[in-house]
């Protein structure tokens, strides 16, 4: 099989290259030249098909949708997106989709498309019933979660054979890197993590299975992975030698995340083996180096974290 991924050198789609480089299928990458996808894109030179270009540029972009049988779409602007930048992460986010579909269109057996999704789509459901449907109506907040939505209605209005994945919360493993927005979600939001692994073997079981099309799943740990978010920074905080932060450093009401139904996309696609503490384990077996040195510095390093907060 013909398989187009787009966004193929961030945090998912380079996961799921490693999966897709133990099997047999013809595979296209296709994502922005910078600094960190060329890092990453060196692991795949002599395995894949490796295009640079921006999916703005229609031009560019039907270079690569040709002849593919399949395409799975991950290329989107990351939060956060906000009034400065909104205009741009449009173009990238909603053109991007809509040149896809209108180039998949054209070809003589149109691809098929797997979208990724975000659990964020859902919004404020705290006070809602702990576990959110996949069926339950997106509720978005902020400009991520809208593009999402409207991006999915896009594709289920194509005519196109698509599989939609709402993913939930993926925590990075192989890089520990302060990030701003972490606190903003409330630290009494539900959240489901997935590991990198797990989602990864979503994609790839996903690719042969006739069950997934016309649908839309949820892609997320399961049982196992459910916590409060306060738990998981407090435990994730601790991994990194770096210690409980204050509460009220926390803040934020724009990001969102909810416990996910996934008995049906756990049923087809067989992907969640690890847990909450498989997470944890394999953060701090990553970054055993860059430990030592937080647990060196660590005053200085949680005196630094604790001022990327707006909220104290």
């Amino acid at each position: 099989m013909n398989i187009l991924v787009t966004g193929s050198f961030g945090q998912i789609g380079s996961k799921v290259l490693k999966n897709l480089s133990q099997t047999n299928h013809n595979i296209c990458c296709f994502d922005l030249k910078n600094k960190q996808t060329k890092k990453v894109a060196r692991n795949y030179k002599n395995r894949f098909k490796i295009f640079w270009g921006d999916i703005r540029d229609k031009n560019r972009l039907a270079q690569v949708v040709i002849n593919q049988d399949l395409i799975i779409l991950l290329a989107f602007h990351l939060p956060p997106i906000n009034d400065a930048n909104l205009s741009f992460a449009r173009e990238v986010n909603i053109t991007g989709i809509e040149n896809l579909i209108e180039l998949a269109k054209k070809q003589s057996v149109p691809p098929k498309i797997i979208f990724a999704s975000s659990v964020s789509i859902y919004g404020e459901v705290r006070s809602k019933p702990q576990l959110i449907s996949v069926d339950a109506e997106p509720n978005p907040v902020d400009y991520y979660a809208k593009h999402k939505v409207e991006c999915m209605n896009i594709l289920k209005k194509s005519a196109l054979t698509y599989s939609i994945f709402i993913l939930g919360f993926i925590p990075p493993i192989d890089s520990l890197r302060i990030d701003p927005m972490m606190f903003e979600m409330p630290l009494d939001t539900n959240i489901e993590l997935l590991h990198e692994k797990d989602v990864a073997l979503a994609f790839e079981n996903a690719i042969s299975n006739d069950a997934i099309w016309k649908k839309t799943f949820h892609i997320a740990g399961g049982e196992k992975c459910r916590l409060k978010y306060s738990d998981f920074i407090d435990q994730s905080m601790n991994t990194m030698g770096l210690g409980i932060l204050p509460k009220e450093a926390f803040g934020g009401q724009n990001y969102h995340s909810c416990f996910m139904s996934t008995e049906r996309s756990q049923t087809i696609l067989n992907y969640q083996h690890n847990t909450t503490q498989d997470i944890l384990n394999d953060m701090k077996e990553a970054n055993e180096a860059i430990i030592v040195l937080v647990k060196t510095f660590r005053p200085l390093i949680r005196r630094y974290l604790i001022k990327q907060s707006p909220y104290i």
